[in-house]
């Protein structure tokens, strides 16, 4: 075989084995580190002036703080809590018509890489004139809602300025509620509002279309919504398994389990509503250590309990009789380190210059700490590739090592992917043949090369064999 057969094969191999790494983490982002987020927690339970109360908006509330302290790892320093707010509160977190520099905004780092995450668990109400989608605060009057109200399009409005922000909202906006009427002076009033949508940098989930009700699930004192959407994001919504729940899987599990739940238990249906980014990742964790959800009850937090059955009672066996052994006994050898698959790592030995601004990380992992950043420009010296995730292992200036996700990688021509992408899915050497021929410099050529090596000891079967090298640390 030819020097340039074997190359050629080399580079095919390795383009097929990172491309698809390389595509997908292109397409899905991974969640930022919690401790530069900053998140707007409120549950409004208590109204008055002949407007029901929201049971479980306490609940809610305490519940999703406590995800997003242990799970999301934003610090509790970066939480605005709110609970039963006035208009003048709703105003001083997210500013006003004209303002949006409210304490939100104080709260905001620009400089980091952080997410803003808004929760809210109350009434929403519809304004009887102009349509519009109005949050209750505590102090409104529902038949002047226009005047007392906190208009949605505001929040949305001010919520556009920041780079990436995510809406929750477990309220409908019809009306009426579990508990009744929101409008004293009428009775069975339902009104459809004006729909409100996300945008690239703001993606909106609540509990219901415009027209629906959102429901109470009483088993849990918490809101139907709010129950599920807990559930998704402590892991029963990771459908693909691979530790990042994304705002389209949770759209997906709120429609196969709420939405069932809500039709069989009230007889009526309730969509959740999910616009802007479907791909923003609402929760990351180690794929083989989902997080254990507890129990939370008056802001008290319950573990839950594991049930372990009993060991079952052997009988001793009687004694045997010993005999001396004639032979030596096996030398002692250490344990050998349980290698886990999902920190393989391929060796590389590649650089390249960044083009914007990398955080570096202590793990191949979007939760673990920061260990620096890359300003743009500089040139990144690329050691290894993570197989699980397709992170990539880079030297520091310190001589350790850190890990930056796989699309700080420069981006690619269009051309060149949409060639590569032919290649791949036809799986034929002249197809990978013709791709080496027109982007003949690929990152990848040393890791090529080893895997060169053991295949050149292996019978070719045509032009469809596709290599599985072994796993390396």
């Amino acid at each position: 075989m030819s020097e340039y057969m074997i190359k050629t094969f080399a580079k095919t191999f390795a383009i097929s084995l990172f491309g698809l790494a390389a595509l997908s983490t292109l397409t899905s982002k991974p969640a930022t580190a919690g401790r530069y987020d900053v998140a707007v927690v409120i549950g409004n339970s208590n109204y008055g002036k002949g407007i029901p109360e929201v049971s479980y908006a306490k609940h809610d509330a305490d519940a999703i703080r406590h995800w997003l302290i242990n799970v999301r790892d934003v610090n509790p320093d970066n939480i605005i809590d709110l609970r039963n707010a006035t208009k003048a509160q709703l105003e001083a977190t997210f500013g006003s018509e004209t303002n949006p520099r409210g304490k939100l905004w104080r709260y905001a780092d620009p400089d980091k890489d952080g997410e803003i995450l808004v929760f809210y668990s109350g009434h929403g109400i519809p304004g009887l004139q102009n349509r519009e989608s109005y949050l209750l605060p505590t102090d409104a009057e529902a038949d002047y809602v226009e005047l007392s109200g906190y208009p949605l399009s505001r929040l949305v409005k001010n919520l556009g300025i920041y780079k990436k922000a995510t809406l929750l909202i477990d309220a409908c906006f019809s009306g009426t509620s579990d508990g009744g009427t929101l409008f004293p002076s009428s009775s069975g009033i339902l009104v459809t509002p004006k729909a409100i949508k996300g945008t690239t940098g703001l993606t909106i989930l609540t509990a219901s279309s415009s027209s629906q009700l959102a429901s109470w699930d009483h088993r849990s004192k918490h809101g139907l919504f709010t129950e599920y959407f807990l559930r998704g994001v402590y892991g029963e919504a990771d459908d693909d398994k691979n530790g990042n729940v994304t705002a389209v899987e949770l759209k997906e599990f709120l429609d196969e389990h709420m939405t069932r739940i809500a039709r069989r238990t009230y007889g009526r249906e309730q969509n959740a509503s999910l616009s802007g980014s479907p791909l923003r990742v609402m929760a990351s964790f180690d794929p083989g250590m989902r997080p254990r959800r507890p129990m939370i009850t008056d802001g008290n937090v319950t573990p839950q309990k594991e049930t372990v059955a009993p060991a079952p009672t052997r009988t001793p066996p009687p004694p045997q009789p010993q005999v001396a052994s004639r032979q030596p006994p096996p030398k002692w050898q250490p344990p050998k380190p349980e290698v886990r698959q999902d920190r393989q790592i391929e060796r590389l030995n590649t650089t390249f210059v960044s083009n914007r601004k990398i955080s570096v990380f202590r793990r191949p992992n979007p939760g673990a700490a920061r260990a620096g950043v890359i300003k743009r420009g500089r040139q990144v010296q690329v050691t290894g590739w993570v197989r699980r995730n397709g992170w990539l292992r880079i030297s520091r200036k310190n001589g350790r090592e850190g890990f930056i996700p796989g699309d700080a990688l420069p981006d690619r021509q269009a051309a060149e992917v949409r060639r590569w992408e032919k290649a791949n899915q036809s799986g034929r050497a002249q197809d990978y043949m013709d791709y080496i021929r027109h982007h003949a410099n690929g990152l990848f050529v040393d890791l090529a090369l080893v895997f060169v090596r053991e295949l050149a000891q292996k019978a070719l079967g045509g032009n469809n064999f596709r290599p599985q090298p072994r796993p390396r640390n």
